[in-house]
């Protein structure tokens, strides 16, 4: 008989299985099947990773469930991987991405590039906005098809008599003959007569600068895409104010907590301009001027969408389970009367638009879908909702190759919502597009006993580790012929909170974490609405209804309401005197 192997591994290892095992020594990572070693690979070599983790799936020798679970990464990314190993092979982690060659650089493109160049603008954020490497402009630079812009040579000292204070800005603002702090006139002049496209970006030496914090944070704008696709989406006409300018204003302005585009007249406009790299913002009017014919005339959703298609090629470890959840704007207005929603944050039934909003396993918001009039979420998820995400959600495991057809409980991906959402028929709906639903159940009665707790050690999408104790039971529902798994956590006060989900393939503990996570959903609306004024209207303005539009008739609703009341009433009555009978004769009674 051949001699099995002793589950035995050198000091220091972490156990995948009883028979693999992985150790981090001097920046390398070495894998043991026992005392053997087998791979090995450079700590930061995460593409070597993926393939070494992913063959010993395939190889049979560990689960993919025991990977992520070691290595505290998430099911779906290593089920990715494994997938990609399967039908490419092992260069499929390792193959370089194609770049654009030499030959982008036509001479359409050579002079956008060069407009840029002029402005002062550098290689990096042209490479980000033009979606061309930045080394393909340098070699254009270098062989004398692109010329920088000249910068001054001028010494430290120079530069710091050249400096302003805060208090010459204010003196000089205001001796401009155009305006407060027009002080480019000749730009100014240009502009008014139409030989101007937009004015230049310009920054000079200036010291305490109101809220010069906010520039910090354009790496990350730029990196986020604020600029990257704007001019496929919008345009304005010439003048001194760009495109570019106008959304870098709006973007510093939510960065400065500025909740309305109102608020902004009360700050320094001449301080702000200096942010933008101009002599001054425009005023609220001609600001609104602006936003109404970037939002009528451009492609706002448009823009949206790309930016979230964007946003979840990104982060695809992210987007495999998202969060939705109706968030209500309440209108305390008298020029229309919209329908009323239950506010949970107020306890008060209030008219108001409902904004559903979709976020990643983080609670990071991907796009929002305001909805005026609807008949609730489920209606809002198969109708909008669902069909976006069934085009925009990268990777999915039906695209160029038979992962559904193999395995018959892989899903696309994942949705979780709230008891609104609960539905056994949406669910059995939705698996049938091979997408998995989380949800609470409603109306549970039963108690399970608590032997079948267990206590599990959970990890959220954020790396947070807590200890619950979790049970796990499979229920069909016999009329829509229906198998979903129900999970339970048991609190410390003996409640029981009921996890009802078609996900088929995750372990219930990574099912818990995914769903209890949900409140940072919760958490980005509180944030949201305490710093960026999510709850206010952005103008006052109507629009008309949409005549396709289904809606209640409200003397229907008004005495549908009645009916029920009185039925509520009713079977209070009979709940309280037990129905009782009378089938005797009554006899009246003697005194």
């Amino acid at each position: 008989m051949p001699q099995m192997l002793l589950p035995v591994f050198p000091p220091g290892t972490t156990r995948i299985n009883d028979f693999i095992g992985f150790k981090v020594e001097t920046g390398k990572v070495y894998y043991f099947h026992g005392i053997l070693p087998v791979f090995k690979h450079d700590e930061e070599d995460l593409n070597s990773f993926r393939f070494i983790t992913s063959q010993l799936v395939v190889s049979g020798n560990v689960k993919q469930v025991e990977i992520a679970n070691a290595f505290g990464i998430t099911y779906i990314s290593v089920k990715r991987n494994v997938a990609l190993l399967r039908k490419e092979g092992p260069n499929a982690f390792f193959k370089k991405k194609k770049g654009r060659s030499a030959h982008v650089l036509t001479e359409k493109v050579l002079k956008q590039i060069q407009r840029l160049l002029d402005k002062g603008i550098s290689v990096s954020a042209i490479s980000e906005k033009l979606n061309i490497k930045a080394p393909t402009i340098r070699k254009g630079i270098q062989k004398g098809k692109l010329k920088r812009k000249k910068k001054a040579e001028t010494n430290k000292a120079e530069d710091l008599q050249k400096t302003t204070t805060k208090s010459q800005r204010n003196t000089e603002d205001n001796k401009t003959g155009m305006g407060i702090a027009c002080t480019r006139e000749t730009d100014r002049y240009l502009a008014s007569i139409g030989k101007l496209d937009e004015a230049s970006p310009s920054f000079e030496p200036a010291m305490d600068v109101q809220s010069a914090g906010v520039l910090f944070c354009l790496p990350a704008l730029l990196e986020n895409g604020l600029l990257a696709k704007s001019d496929d989406c919008f345009a304005l006409p010439s003048g001194y104010y760009g495109l570019e300018t106008i959304i870098m204003i709006l973007a510093f302005a939510a960065l400065l907590r500025i909740q309305s585009i109102e608020q902004i007249r009360y700050w320094d406009t001449g301080e702000m301009g200096k942010l933008v790299g101009l002599d001054r913002i425009p005023e609220v009017k001609t600001l609104r001027q602006k936003i109404r014919i970037i939002s009528d005339k451009g492609d706002p959703a448009k823009w949206s969408r790309d930016l979230a298609i964007m946003w979840m090629e990104k982060n695809p470890d992210l987007k495999g389970t998202l969060y939705v959840d109706g968030h209500v704007r309440p209108y305390y207005g008298n020029q229309t009367k919209l329908p009323r929603r239950y506010v949970s944050r107020q306890r008060l039934c209030l008219r108001g638009v409902t904004d559903y909003w979709i976020n990643d396993a983080l609670g990071q918001p991907f796009f929002v879908v305001p909805k005026t009039v609807n008949s609730g979420m489920l209606s809002v998820l198969r109708e909008e909702i669902i069909p976006r995400l069934l085009e925009d959600v990268p990777n999915q495991p039906d695209k160029g190759i038979l992962e559904l057809e193999e395995n018959r409980y892989l899903n696309r991906f994942g949705v979780i919502f709230d008891r609104e959402g609960y539905s056994p028929v949406f669910m059995k709906e939705m698996w049938g597009r091979r997408i998995s639903c989380y949800t609470y159940k409603k109306n549970v009665t039963d108690k399970w006993d608590k032997d079948e707790f267990v206590e599990t050690d959970i990890t959220f999408p954020n790396g947070e580790i807590q200890s619950m104790k979790i049970a796990e039971r499979g229920t069909y529902y016999a009329k829509e012929k229906l198998w979903v798994r129900e999970i339970r956590k048991l609190t410390d006060s003996e409640h029981q909170t009921v996890i009802v989900t078609t996900d088929y393939m995750n372990d219930a503990g990574i099912i818990a974490g995914l769903m209890f996570s949900r409140w940072s959903q919760e958490n980005f609306f509180k944030y949201m609405m305490k710093h960026y004024g999510i709850d206010k209207l952005i103008d006052y303005n109507t629009d008309k209804m949409d005549d396709t539009e289904k809606l209640v008739n409200p003397a229907y609703r008004e005495l549908d309401a009645r009916v029920r009341s009185s039925n509520a009433k009713l079977s209070r009555k009979k709940a309280e005197y037990g129905d009782l009978l009378l089938t005797d004769e009554i006899k009246e009674k003697k005194s």
